[in-house]
């Protein structure tokens, strides 16, 4: 019998402003479905001092593992996703908000297609994401957070240990070798906009000479028609379980 569910992973950093409106989200529009949510700190003692001390707030259903390295949010979803136990993955990011259809969306397009993409809006830190003056609808499809049946995950063998763009080399990667996935056009989350976003920051933003290495990358595998599979899912494992 199908393990009818999702498991939703949300990797951590300097979360510890962001993260309590992200998971009571999730966790709002998660009450008819089974969901467990999987959160995994990057080696970060503010963002876990902070779960620390309001897990009592929310609900038993939230997993907390603590990375003593600093580690990236890829490896850290690959080694999570050894610990999840539905058939179905979401990955999330601890600084955005969850809309009220994004679950349920998932797990019946999840019946059909092999992963599903989002369309989403944008706000910016310090407004209030409801309010639709601050809102601007993202022409494209997200990129890091998506949700994909886990046995096509193992298939791929996850993620390339990258420190960014590891989302559009998976997507890709997994296009290329024939699985089917679901461009949503229907907004159901909400991506907040500030300066430590993976896409913005000095270290891994747009303009960073990390990504310019990782898009040429990605082009040589264009060029070549090489989407292989990393050797093996490559995973962390060495984790506290708080």
């Amino acid at each position: 019998m199908e393990n009818w569910g999702i498991s939703i992973i949300v990797p951590a950093y300097k979360s510890a402003n962001h993260i309590g409106k992200c998971l009571f989200t999730i966790q709002k529009w998660s009450y008819n479905f089974n969901v467990e949510i999987l959160v995994g700190v990057d080696k970060c003692e503010e963002t876990l001092n902070w779960l620390k001390n309001n897990l009592c707030l929310l609900k038993s259903n939230i997993r907390v593992f603590y990375f003593n390295e600093n580690i990236g949010p890829y490896v850290i979803r690959n080694s999570l996703v050894l610990y999840s136990k539905y058939d179905d993955l979401m990955f999330f990011d601890a600084d955005d908000v969850m809309g009220t259809q994004m679950i349920g969306s998932t797990l019946l397009t999840l019946k059909t297609y092999d992963s599903i993409r989002y369309k989403y809006y944008n706000f910016i830190d310090g407004t209030d994401y409801f309010d639709f003056k601050n809102l601007t609808i993202n022409n494209d499809f997200s990129h890091g957070v998506f949700g994909v049946k886990k046995k096509v995950f193992y298939e791929l063998n996850g993620f390339q240990p990258w420190r960014c763009g590891a989302d559009s080399e998976f997507k890709e990667r997994s296009l290329a070798q024939c699985y089917t996935c679901c461009n949503y056009e229907i907004p159901v989350f909400y991506r907040r906009l500030h300066g430590s976003n993976l896409t913005m920051n000095n270290d891994t933003g747009i303009n960073s000479p990390l990504r310019q290495k990782y898009r040429e990358i990605m082009q040589t595998k264009r060029v070549n028609n090489d989407w292989s599979n990393p050797d093996k899912l490559q995973i962390f494992d060495n984790i506290e379980i708080k």
